[in-house]
């Protein structure tokens, strides 16, 4: 493999690596969205009290 070889293969690695990442914050932001409205919902349900 020649120099440009690894220049390839170095730039393949650090944007599969920016993909993962991206892909485990749109996860979490999705858990986050989730556990937000059913909070959102337990609040809104008749017998909530508010202090």
């Amino acid at each position: 493999m020649g120099p440009w070889g690894y220049v390839a293969l170095a730039y393949g690695i650090v944007w599969g690596a920016i993909v993962v990442y991206w892909f485990s914050l749109k996860r979490r932001y999705r858990d986050a969205e989730n556990e937000l409205n059913r909070l959102r919902s337990l609040e809104a349900a008749p017998g909530h009290e508010q202090n």
